[in-house]
This record gives structure tokens, C-alpha cells and sequence, in this order.
């Protein structure tokens, strides 16, 4: 559901919805086809957060058991945020190093120095997005003084319905278990 049927977003919403459930039906099929692949997903893109909600999404979890598919999908934006572009290359030079220590360090072990990287190389960005977050979670407590101010959605940003975009360049991940890795 579109928060902010409002806003134009320059394109129909519906394209979203069918680009999103695209990568889902390509994932399933390549899984199905092939169930003992791995797949690494990094989107890299405005409003990216969405690309990966077959992973997170209760409905997709209970029918599809996306919570047991062997992925591991990087978004670097959230539903309805902008990306930054350089978080791709910080994880990819994580990679390469991680690599050439031998692959000890797992997917995780990387995004996590990567982002690291990233939000050190973008202090003004993040103190915005944590200015942002703290609002929603008193604007959250004060309307539902028992909801958790840990509930994050799908690229890590609090949950509250919002009147303008106000974060941006978020990155999150989201892993399936992969009990053979």
C-alpha cells in the first residue's frame, strides 16, 4: 500500500508493485529450478527497499517460506527514499578484502564493515536520518505509548507514516536461512 497516494512519484505505482513482484517470481523460478543455488542480491537503486519485501513480508514468509530461501539482498534506499551511490563500491572493496584474507568473514561480516564505511564517510546524513528516526519514534510512543521503538521496517527506518520524504540513503539487508552455508 502506497502511504502517500499524494505524491508524485513519476511513474504509475502499479509499476512498482509489478517490478517488485517480478524479482520475486525470478527468484522463486531460479530457486525452484535450482534449489541448492545461492543468490546475492544488491539493489542499488531510488526506493530499493521495496525490491527485497518478498523477504520480509509476513504473507510472502507463511506461503512462499521466503524466511528459508538461501539469500542474502543489500538495498540501498527504502521503499520511498532516495539511494546515495557509494555504498556498491565500500562493499564490494569489503569483499575483495575479505577475499583476499582467505573468506573467513561471512556476507553479514561484510555489509556490516561496508556499512560502517559508508555511514563514517557520511556523518551529516546520518545524523539527519537519526534526527528523523528519534522524531518518529516520539511522534510513535506518544500516539502508542506500549509500541516498541525497536520495530524497524524494511531498510531500517522506524515505521510512521510520513507527510514528506524526509530520510535518505538508508542501506539494509535482509538473509534467508541457508542451513548448508
Amino acid at each position: 500500500v502506497d502511504p502517500h497516494p499524494e505524491w508524485d512519484w513519476g511513474a504509475p505505482k502499479y509499476r512498482w508493485k509489478l517490478y517488485s513482484q517480478m524479482l520475486f517470481q525470478a527468484h522463486h523460478t531460479v530457486l525452484q529450478r535450482s534449489p541448492r543455488r545461492r543468490l546475492v542480491l544488491f539493489h542499488q537503486f531510488c526506493l530499493s527497499g521495496g525490491a527485497a519485501n518478498f523477504m520480509r513480508q509476513r504473507s510472502y514468509q507463511t506461503y512462499c517460506g521466503t524466511k528459508r530461501w538461501p539469500v542474502f539482498a543489500i538495498v540501498t534506499a527504502g521503499r520511498f527514499e532516495a539511494a546515495l551511490g557509494n555504498f556498491v563500491g565500500l562493499w564490494i572493496d569489503e569483499l575483495v578484502s575479505a577475499l583476499d584474507e582467505g573468506g573467513s568473514r561471512t556476507l553479514g561480516d561484510v555489509y556490516k564493515a561496508a556499512e560502517q564505511r559508508y555511514w563514517g564517510a557520511s556523518p551529516d546524513v546520518r545524523a539527519s536520518n537519526a534526527a528523523v528516526a528519534a522524531q518518529r519514534a516520539d511522534v510513535r510512543h506518544a500516539e502508542s505509548p506500549l509500541a516498541s521503538s525497536n520495530e524497524l521496517t524494511d531498510a531500517g527506518s522506524p515505521e510512521l507514516e510520513e507527510t514528506e520524504p524526509s530520510i535518505v540513503g538508508t542501506v539494509g539487508r535482509v538473509a534467508g536461512f541457508d542451513a548448508t552455508s
